[in-house]
């Protein structure tokens, strides 16, 4: 029986959520903020958001090490991911749950606290970074290999069980996310696009505070983080409707902080283009 063939092209914005903002669960429109060209036709989620061995481990040779093994990890928890988004995007169709003061359960809010995690020390120039930070501590004590093998190990522990007492990188981005509440916001059309960085992070630096988190979750939900204040719980883990004025500020928020890619699910109009260029101008 033929073995199957190792992943190479390897996603750092995962499918599962990509798929959100497809038509078809397959491809998607992407435009180019740093050319200001649009695909003329969808392209295949696969076909963005990758790097080829992202996140492979090498022996000292250079050759792979473990093969796949934190992709095939990525790939048990994207599936859960894939059932949160749905279950979200279902239950925000549901008119009696604006009336509730609970719309996440726990189940969720822990899946998608540990998605934006992911998302955020995933990334190629964190990994680069972590990488350039071991070279840097250890010297000549260590390799770049070792150093990358490390930058890995430290960044993404997913492919054993998480200890929140081990020393890594994904256990404190996830506790900046303690205490912060939850909002589902609901457009009432699809207007919403994303990018090649889809959680946006507003904070203090010193010391690290987030003020608030945004990511879209489809063409016409947003994910709202905002810190916990008991004075006013009977706000938080809602599902609301959004204004014109909060849908602008979702897209703004999306176009600016955005590396090179805006992806969407349907074409651009020039209108939206020209206000893109305006906003990232003005940035």
């Amino acid at each position: 029986m033929a073995q199957n063939k190792p992943t190479t092209d390897e996603h750092y914005i995962p499918q599962c959520y990509l798929k959100q903002f497809s038509s078809d669960g397959e491809r998607i429109y992407q435009y180019d903020v740093l050319s200001g060209k649009q695909t003329p036709v969808p392209v295949p989620t696969k076909s963005v958001c990758y790097q080829k061995h992202l996140y492979e481990f090498r022996d000292s040779s250079g050759a792979f090490a473990y093969r796949n093994l934190i992709e095939k990890s990525f790939g048990i928890y994207e599936g859960e991911f894939a059932k949160t988004f749905r279950s979200v995007i279902s239950k925000s169709r549901i008119e009696a749950n604006y009336h509730t003061l609970c719309f996440l359960s726990p189940k969720e809010k822990a899946l998608l606290v540990f998605f934006l995690s992911t998302m955020i020390v995933r990334n190629p120039d964190i990994l680069q970074t972590a990488q350039e930070t071991a070279l840097e501590f250890f010297g000549d004590q260590i390799t770049e290999i070792s150093a990358r093998n490390l930058a890995l190990q430290t960044c993404l522990p997913i492919y054993k069980a998480l200890d929140t007492e081990e020393r890594n990188l994904l256990n404190p981005v996830m506790w900046f996310f303690e205490d912060m509440s939850f909002q589902i916001g609901v457009a009432d059309s699809e207007v919403f696009f994303t990018s090649d960085s889809p959680v946006i992070l507003f904070g203090t630096n010193q010391p690290v505070k987030l003020d608030e988190v945004i990511m879209p979750i489809s063409p016409n939900i947003v994910l709202f983080m905002k810190p916990y204040d008991n004075t006013r719980r009977g706000f938080y883990n809602r599902l609301t409707e959004l204004r014109p004025e909060d849908i602008k500020y979702v897209n703004k928020a999306v176009v600016t902080h955005c590396k090179r890619w805006i992806y969407s699910q349907t074409p651009l109009t020039d209108k939206q283009i020209k206000w893109i260029t305006k906003e990232r101008a003005s940035y």
